[in-house]
């Protein structure tokens, strides 16, 4: 490219900081959808690409199992995953051939040709690029050339690349246990010995990347504190006289109420799930009672988590079934809230995403508020301060609120991460990273919290997500 290193960092390379994740990514597209040096469907700097895309992928998330090599697979046209009709336990590079059948990204063709041989990548290549990816994680060798550490490995011999593969094999285990037309279960395993955990996650076939029970969606228990952000800390208090009632609409395979249930004992809980037959797989593989399937009126909170496929990609979760941002979907979920009641709801697909649900949500909602992470968004309103029909405006963006323009009733990042920090109960149900790693870290540093924003992070007033999702540098991850 004719660029000095420290010109290329500047134009193409960005700093970044989560909590004690410090990375340093390519810069993405305008779009904020793909890599910057993407053109269509092909990297433009394929013979120089970094490490990382070298050993791609070979990474040990998709390493795991066939359904994870499968998942992949739906994004990356250069991975042709031939049939499996029974998965198991075993890694892809466990399989012999039929695991091979990986083509390069500049020479992908369809299935037949990977069948008959074209562009497949020996078994040895995939756990030596494994091997050097986990090494590579763990700090060894960083900064190292991509030619610099295949040579390391040569010279320590391939016993040390299949060690290293083995280890990851037998430390990450996911097993089918139940498959149908639409879903599949699966159990997976983290460790070995006394000391593994075993885990439940619930996938729908057209979009086998995005696990409804293993989403980081924990931020949506952050309800409670945008509601006593708004009202009084002694609103959220689960252990009030007077507890509080919350619904659940799409709750899955029933692992976000089960966890509410248990940090919020005294707490009237509500949990329906529209889909039957994902409701029959919670009760029969995740021990969730069977329940009556409506709700009442007069809930102080309303958790919306629900997302279809894309429907011409399936390995992207679209922000909300659309019937659900209907004006009389949305005025429904109004009607069910008490006068101070909240509503948070789960979008995905970044800020331009939530910015379009955003402007739906104020027709009639009010102190309409986004977070996004890098693991979700999540869309916070009260059931005051909506939108009466003499109050919109009309401006570039649409149609918002008069009154959640003027900033009236926004409610301050510290104000949340204070709320959030005065609910024990949040402490464990939202976890370290979220409370502390990033609102608490945002709230106490402008600067840092200036910068998230700038690519596509934050905590911010409905109002000012236009602008965030036109001039997003990096844009926000899918959530999966």
């Amino acid at each position: 490219m004719g660029l000095a290193v420290d010109d290329f960092n500047t134009q193409y390379v960005q700093d970044g900081e989560f909590g004690k994740a410090v990375y340093k990514p390519l810069r993405k597209n305008a779009a904020g959808n793909a890599c910057v040096f993407l053109d269509g469907s092909l990297c433009s700097v394929y013979t120089a690409r970094p490490a990382q895309c070298r050993m791609y992928p070979s990474w040990p998330e998709q390493m795991r199992s066939p359904h994870d090599w499968e998942a992949e697979g739906m994004r990356c046209e250069g991975i042709h995953a031939l049939p499996n009709p029974r998965h198991t336990a075993h890694s892809p590079a466990s399989q012999g051939n039929a695991s091979q059948a990986q083509g390069s990204g500049h020479a992908a063709q369809d299935a037949g040709d990977a069948a008959a041989g074209a562009d497949v990548v020996p078994a040895a290549e995939v756990v030596a690029n494994l091997a050097l990816e986990k090494v590579r994680r763990s700090g060894g060798m960083r900064g190292m050339p991509y030619s610099d550490m295949r040579e390391l490995l040569e010279e320590a011999g391939t016993g040390l690349a299949a060690k290293l593969a083995a280890e990851h094999f037998a430390a990450h285990e996911r097993a089918v246990m139940h498959e149908s037309a639409r879903l599949r279960v699966l159990q997976s395993r983290e460790g070995a010995g006394p000391g593994a955990s075993y885990t439940r996650s619930l996938v729908f076939l057209d979009a086998p990347g995005y696990a409804q029970t293993e989403a980081p969606h924990r931020g949506l228990a952050l309800a409670l504190a945008f509601r006593a952000a708004r009202v009084g800390p002694s609103a959220a208090d689960a252990g009030a006289a007077a507890p509080l009632r919350l619904a659940l609409i799409g709750s899955g395979a029933g692992a976000l109420p089960m966890a509410l249930r248990e940090a919020f004992s005294n707490m009237a809980i509500d949990a329906v799930e529209p889909d039957a037959e994902v409701a029959e797989a919670a009760e029969r593989f995740f021990g969730v009672p069977a329940g009556d399937a409506r709700l009442l009126l007069h809930y102080d909170v309303v958790i919306v988590d629900a997302a279809v496929a894309h429907p011409l990609d399936g390995a992207r979760i679209l922000a909300l079934p659309p019937g659900l941002l209907s004006d009389g979907a949305i005025a429904s979920l109004r009607q069910c809230l008490r006068p101070h009641g909240v509503a948070a709801v789960h979008v995905a697909g970044g800020p331009a995403a939530l910015d379009a649900a955003a402007r739906s949500l104020s027709r009639s909602l009010g102190a309409v508020h986004a977070l996004s992470t890098p693991q979700q968004g999540i869309l916070f309103a009260a059931a005051g301060d909506g939108m009466s029909s003499d109050e919109s405006v009309a401006g570039e963006h649409g149609t918002a609120s008069a009154r959640c323009s003027s900033g009236r009733y926004d409610v301050p990042l510290w104000r949340l991460a204070a709320a959030a920090e005065a609910i024990p109960a949040l402490q464990s149900l939202c976890g370290e990273q979220l409370l502390r790693g990033w609102l608490r870290a945002w709230a106490l540093d402008d600067s840092l919290h200036a910068f998230v924003r700038a690519e596509g992070y934050g905590w911010l007033p409905a109002r000012e997500l236009p602008e965030l999702a036109a001039c997003s540098g990096l844009g926000c991850l899918e959530s999966r």
